[in-house]
């Protein structure tokens, strides 16, 4: 399968470089982690002992999860169908390709905890809805770009979020995993995910 080898030398070039997305690429006058694989493939189409040795157990785990993809989100769904197609058009799929390397690392970051959601079929309340002095634990926060996403699973065990900008005031006092909180607030709107997620608006958090 010609993905795995893209996945192996890719995993190889991020971990000398970095990654490079097409975008930052273009802003930095420099090459993208893709072309530098495609490049790297040209050059040097096989892979040795050691990048087979130290990348292909992870190249398989991105593999695996990437083709029991099963929803919705179209550029997994690309992603998917890149893995696929990679053997016979590999030109159109090393972008997507080499950008699952990221996407499987933010899959496991957001994933944490999630074993003690039990209700992942439910929602905490309809949107609109208010929750007041709403007992829950904290399982997750994950630092993305330019805001925090904290991750709850109340009493009744379904997983609510809620996001905090780095630059407001309570970014200096978001909880860390395992706090027990109190939450009031409004749900601003319920994700059909696995599991099911309820998002909440400007709540108001308090340490228990």
């Amino acid at each position: 399968m010609y993905a795995r080898t893209i996945l192996i030398r890719a995993l190889d070039c991020i971990a000398a470089e970095g990654y490079v997305s097409k975008d930052a690429a273009l802003v930095a006058g420099t090459q993208s982690t893709a072309q530098r694989v495609a490049s790297s493939l040209e050059i040097n189409p096989e892979l040795s002992s050691h990048e087979v040795d130290q990348y292909g157990p992870r190249a398989d785990e991105i593999i695996a999860w990437i083709m029991s993809y099963t929803g919705d989100d179209e550029y997994l769904s690309k992603c998917k169908w890149a893995v696929e197609t990679a053997d016979s058009t590999p030109a159109k799929t090393f972008g997507y390709i080499t950008s699952l390397v990221q996407s499987y690392a933010r899959y496991l970051s957001s994933s944490i905890g999630l074993d003690k959601v039990t209700a992942p079929d439910s929602f905490a309340g309809d949107p609109g809805a208010r929750l007041e002095d709403h007992e829950c634990e904290v399982i997750n926060v994950q630092a993305l770009q330019g805001y925090h996403k904290v991750s709850l699973v109340d009493r009744s065990g379904h997983l609510i979020t809620y996001t905090v900008n780095n630059n407001a005031k309570k970014a200096l006092t978001i909880p860390k995993i395992g706090d027990k909180v109190s939450v009031s607030a409004s749900v601003y709107r319920n994700k059909f995910s696995t599991p099911f997620e309820t998002t909440l608006s400007r709540p108001i958090i308090k340490r228990i």
